[in-house]
């Protein structure tokens, strides 16, 4: 009765806060200067992420499992006691106002990653005696309407190593570098050399609740070629990021909570360029975001998910003398959804293939959306010992 109570509660609060934050708008009106920064965040260094993550809002990566938690905290990998492939598709939609016209513009990209997990030595009590480690691949292409017809496009190599001490504690590391291009009939940026670290820790408090932390470092730079004034320049990004977050089991829910801090600084030394519209320059700024999601089981097989998030990016600074009326911060509200459903190899009693699809929404700029499909198998596992 008290763990029914509870629940209720938990719930009538989560839709409370959900309807209540749902009303909010962002606090700059300024629809031209939410685009530009939101772009210009884009060129540091985005990660990767599955149906589960965006259903939720995020709140679930400190406390991730299986293949994926390469990409969001790699401590996840630590427990991983089989072989496991993963896979996963999205699009998304970033909407503003241009810079060079004030007209409404659109975004838009499609991207994927794979991803192979490999457990090292026997299973014992579900943890692989010496660890998991995981390769992987993402690839993202995308197209702005824009008077210059600005045309993201990359892909990333990652690699991660998961380690479990007990069945308490575990640690990981993911290494990721970076190879991708912007594009436009002004003025061509690519990335040289860029990679992130990424270290992560969980930690089991009791059998229902996880805590995770992780932190990121990104550096690099990245190389401009100007054809307007055919001359080069220079950039260097980088980026400090330090994420947490907890997740409760309660009856067939299971609550999730995060929070994340990142740092965003490129100092470039691109020359002055004519019409004044600039990809790149120095610039600093800092984001913040405080997540919420709640997933519910209707069944072993049948779990759906939901997530609210608040999002602020604070007095991002362009320093070129043209940008500094672009100079701001960005207030936003995130509201997901998602559904998974699980093939359990009732047979052997273990996990199967894991289907899911999640969706997300952003009051950011002029409404910024992102749905995508993933598929997890695991396969050729190791008995227990």
């Amino acid at each position: 009765m008290l763990r029914q109570f509870i629940s209720t509660k938990v719930i009538i609060l989560f839709c409370l806060i959900y309807f209540e934050l749902s009303n909010l708008r962002p606090a700059h009106s300024d629809s031209v200067q939410n685009f530009y920064i939101q772009q210009a965040l884009q060129r540091y260094f985005p990660l990767p992420s599955d149906a589960r993550s965006i259903a939720t809002g995020a709140s679930t990566d400190m406390n991730c499992f299986g293949a994926i938690c390469t990409f969001l905290n790699p401590a996840g990998l630590g427990s991983l006691s089989n072989y496991e492939a993963s896979a996963a598709v999205s699009t998304e939609s970033v909407n503003g106002s241009e810079f060079i016209t004030n007209q409404i513009i659109e975004q838009t990209e499609q991207s994927g990653y794979v991803l192979l997990a490999v457990p090292l030595g026997e299973i014992k009590n579900e943890m692989p005696r010496f660890g998991n480690i995981v390769g992987g691949y993402s690839r993202y292409q995308g197209k702005t309407d824009d008077t210059i017809s600005s045309t993201p496009d990359g892909h990333r190599r990652s690699i991660a190593y998961g380690y479990s001490v007990n069945q308490r504690l575990a640690f990981g590391y993911s290494f990721t570098f970076y190879d991708d291009q912007l594009n436009s009939r002004l003025a061509d940026i690519h990335s040289h050399g860029r990679i992130l670290h990424l270290f992560g820790s969980q930690f089991k408090i009791s059998d229902r609740t996880n805590i995770g932390v992780a932190f990121k470092f990104g550096l690099g730079q990245s190389d401009t070629e100007d054809y307007i004034r055919e001359s080069d320049g220079l950039s260097k990004p980088r980026q400090y990021s330090g994420l947490m977050g907890i997740s409760s089991k309660l009856e067939n829910f299971i609550l999730s909570f995060g929070a994340d801090y990142s740092h965003y600084k490129s100092s470039g030394n691109l020359i002055d360029v004519s019409p004044e519209v600039v990809i790149g320059s120095s610039e600093e700024g800092n984001s913040f975001a405080l997540r919420s999601g709640l997933e519910y089981s209707f069944s072993q097989d049948l779990t759906t998910r939901a997530g609210l998030r608040w999002y602020e990016v604070l007095d991002y600074e362009f320093s070129r003398a043209e940008l500094k009326e672009l100079s701001g911060g960005i207030r936003g509200v995130g509201l997901s959804a998602g559904i998974g459903y699980e093939f359990t190899r009732l047979e052997l009693k273990e996990s199967g293939i894991r289907i899911e699809y999640g969706f997300d929404y952003l009051t950011a700029t002029n409404g910024d959306w992102t749905q995508i499909i993933s598929v997890s198998v695991p396969f050729g596992g190791s008995e227990a010992n």
